[in-house]
């Protein structure tokens, strides 16, 4: 079982970093029309110590050695001087104009901007971290100004920036709305990919060092854990979430964190290496580092001078640490002292990635998308290899000392729990983003009049889709192992789903240059009762692998109906490929878990190697049968038996395909703290016909809202902050906001979907569960019949 969990742990290492690289090397190449660079036109000034005001700073600024800026992002190195720079502002056109302007990093300090108009009316805006994070202009973990323009306005423009001795960088980028919410998603699927996978990774092997005592494993884990803490502190996460107060431990925190995670990678290479034993001289030097950091730590409370000085001296140490660390591999392998090839291949990585960090500290190299983004390539890369390294350890650990791994396989065993818990947090983590990337991408599909525009963004929903299926097999693989896997039995139109997925494949059948064929039966019935989402999950996986292992030819699907009575038929699915095939001997095999037809199929075609393990669990659900049929090099044919009960459709149904979104004058109350897939839910609900929608951040907001407005339906995320979407539905329901709204419907929005979740919101009264990324069609089906049962209810206490 170990070995299962092993292998789905490296492929995700493996995939999240690489989609996530992939999708910021793809974000840097593509032309970006709608974001305006200001640094053209803007002016600079070096004012030194002097902390002017700005009415003093407009007196004396025709006397202030100002210069053109050098570049589009300009680095001006560690310093604790103040500096002013001014442009213009304008808005061309004759409507008002909503602009998002972003400059300096998020550990800038002072981030203050003025704003004069021409009658000389001023306007100040804030921002830094060194001001409480709710006074900041804009509520973003970078330097954000939200600008409103009237129009054919101009505003000057003065900006004044300070920092304690950190690195200061000036990018100036005017974005419109449209291309700051693209960006901002981008951001999110990225930022989600990247912390997600070091959670991920510190938690793992901490589990490890827990199991098997052995310090290699907490070293490595809490080193991940506190460059994963440091990445959040430059990012500008921790003032935003954890310090939101600013003050003396926000101020110190990059530098604390800096130093504490370098000493754990020292540690790490020291136990991993041996060096007190191989490499003592190296190993003294170490300890000589690590004394000079915890001087620089004792400093940071002593003076501002201490706290200038430790930026360069912690990058120094952290430079020269990995230095060594990749001098001792190669001394060692000198010494015929044999080094994991994955921990050596993931220093490189680190080492490169944080040696351009720190020499565009130091302003040798300049500031671009590559080197502001160094240590998280390099990181995310340096994760991977290392944790393939940690994994061969483990295997010689077992190896060498059986009595311990039996230990750590019982301690395993008790971390069910845990393991659940966290999967649980990782289903929300990593649908979240999803749900704006494909929310978003689908708006621009459907929005957007470019055609290349609509191909880019194509691209990315496949993409994201492939991404969320594969999150799904191993949440399903969890829920599979522990029993908890359940069919839900909902009303649906088999051919509808059969439509939708056609439209995916055949796509993906294009890109391959394979021809698609499909024939559906007239006489499939036009309701079944059962899980559709089940159902889409079998035919994607078995279509996915047509496609996956058939590099030319074709792939054919066939949907017939087989009646057995009036209300239970069999739905007969048929996937025909001209594929690698499949050895009559191995056959039998392409059902079990992380299983392919060759021992370097997944070199040769990647994925888990769970999809048919999957089908075959799903489709005994179903009490149905699978059957295969195949011949090497000349194809496969997949049989699918699915036994349904079936009825057809009212009059009185709602077709999706014929009828627009239309609620009739509802009035719909979304509870969502997250701010982009407000964004997308309330673009989604504003394209309905008769829709009134009003968004609020949290339950205790719902609360307040319902006791003064009045509402047909409310759409309740679960994890929030203040109050969430649990406490909320039990407030309402116990008439905390009046006895009228004890039974208003209430379906749960949300990205965790494990089962226990589903059965604690229907138990604490809610009336459906939609997860996310959000299906259109599902919501509008599931709000409308909320809707008609609410009003029917109604209906009965009347008479």
């Amino acid at each position: 079982m170990n070995n299962y969990y092993s292998k789905i742990t490296m492929r995700i290492w493996v995939l999240l970093p690489l989609l996530l690289l992939t999708s910021y090397l793809a974000k840097a190449s593509q032309a970006e029309p709608n974001i305006l660079d200001l640094s053209s036109q803007a002016q600079i000034a070096d004012v030194e110590d002097n902390d002017y005001s700005f009415s003093h700073f407009l007196k004396i600024q025709d006397e202030l050695p100002f210069r053109a800026l050098t570049g589009s992002n300009e680095d001006l190195g560690f310093t604790n001087h103040h500096y002013w720079l001014k442009f213009t502002i304008s808005n061309p056109t004759d409507r008002y104009k909503d602009y998002y302007f972003e400059t300096a990093r998020p550990l800038t300090d002072i981030v203050d901007l003025y704003l004069v108009d021409k009658n000389g009316k001023i306007e100040k805006r804030v921002s830094g971290d060194q001001i409480p994070f709710d006074e900041r202009d804009f509520a973003d973990h970078k330097s954000i100004f939200h600008l409103e323009l009237p129009p054919n306005a101009e505003l000057q423009a003065y900006l004044h920036l300070a920092s304690d001795g950190e690195v200061i960088s000036i990018p100036l980028k005017l974005y419109d709305t449209e291309s700051f919410i693209q960006n901002a998603s981008t951001e999110q699927v990225f930022y989600g990919l990247f912390y997600g996978m070091l959670i991920f990774a510190s938690i793992f092997y901490l589990f490890f060092f827990i199991s098997l005592k052995e310090r290699t494993f907490m070293y490595y884990g809490l080193y991940v854990l506190f460059i994963g803490l440091l990445q959040f502190s430059l990012d500008g996460f921790l003032f935003q979430y954890l310090l939101p107060s600013g003050g003396w431990v926000n101020s110190r925190a990059v530098i604390s964190l800096a130093l504490i995670a370098n000493f754990f990678l020292i540690k790490y290479a020291e136990h991993f290496l041996e060096l007190k034993s191989n490499l003592k001289v190296v190993s003294k030097i170490f300890n000589v580092i690590i004394a000079l950091q915890a001087l620089t730590l004792v400093g940071l409370s002593i003076s501002p001078l201490a706290l200038q000085l430790s930026y360069p001296m912690a990058n120094a140490l952290g430079l020269i640490s990995i230095l060594l660390i990749l001098g001792a591999v190669f001394a060692l392998s000198g010494k015929n002292v044999k080094v994991d090839p994955f921990f050596s291949l993931g220093i490189t990585f680190f080492v490169a990635g944080f040696v351009v960090f720190i020499l565009n500290n130091f302003g040798i190299l300049p500031t671009n998308f590559i080197t502001t983004n160094s240590t998280k390539f390099g990181t995310g890369l340096e994760v991977i290899f290392l944790s393939i390294s940690m994994i061969n350890r483990i295997r010689n650990l077992r190896r060498e000392k059986e009595e311990i791994q039996n230990t750590a396989l019982q301690h395993l065993q008790d971390m069910n729990d845990l393991k659940s818990y966290f999967m649980s947090n990782m289903s929300h983590e990593l649908r979240t983003p999803l749900n704006a990337i494909m929310g978003v991408s689908d708006f621009m599909i459907r929005e957007s009049t470019d055609k290349k525009v609509i191909e880019n963004f194509e691209v990315v929903k496949y993409a994201s889709v492939g991404l969320l299926s594969c999150v799904n097999d191993i949440l399903d693989f969890n829920k599979i192992e522990k029993g908890e896997l359940k069919l839900s039995r909902e009303d649906f139109a088999p051919v509808d789903v059969a439509n939708d997925i056609i439209k995916s494949i055949v796509s993906q059948a294009k890109n391959k240059g394979l021809n698609f064929e499909y024939n559906i039966d007239e006489k499939a019935p036009d309701i079944a009762i059962g899980d559709s989402e089940r159902l889409t999950q079998i035919l994607n996986n078995v279509l996915n692998n047509a496609i996956k292992f058939t590099s030319k030819g074709s792939v054919r699907f066939d949907m017939d109906y087989i009646p057995l009575d009036k209300e239970n038929g069999q739905l007969k699915f048929t996937i025909t490929d001209t594929g690698v095939g499949i050895d009559k001997v191995k056959q039998k095999a392409v059902f079990r878990s992380f299983t392919q037809v060759e021992s370097d199929d997944k070199r040769n075609y990647g994925g888990l190697g769970l999809g048919l393990s999957l089908v075959k669990e799903l489709v005994d659900l179903h009490q149905g049968t699978i059957e295969i049929e195949s011949e090497p090099n000349q194809g496969t044919q997949c049989t699918i038996f699915l036994p349904y009960q079936v009825k057809a459709a009212l009059k009185s149904s709602i077709s999706l395909s014929d009828c627009p979104y239309d609620l009739k004058n509802a009035r719909v109350l979304v509870v969502e703290d997250n701010p982009i897939n407000q964004m997308i839910i309330k673009k989604l609900l504003s394209c309905w016909s008769n829709t009134i929608v009003e968004v609020v951040n949290d339950g205790k907001q719902a609360l307040e809202i319902l006791k003064s407005s009045n509402f047909d339906i409310i759409l309740m995320d679960l994890q929030m902050p203040v109050m969430d979407g649990y406490e909320a539905t039990t407030n309402i329901r116990n008439g905390v906001v009046g006895n009228d709204l004890k039974t208003i419907p209430i379906i749960a929005v949300t990205a965790d979907t494990m089962e226990s979740t589903k059965s604690r919101v229907m138990d604490i009264g809610m009336n459906d569960y939609l997860s996310k990324p959000i299906n259109q069609d599902a919501l509008y089906r599931k709000i409308t019949q909320q809707l008609e049962q609410s009003k029917l209810s109604a209906k009965l206490k009347i008479a």
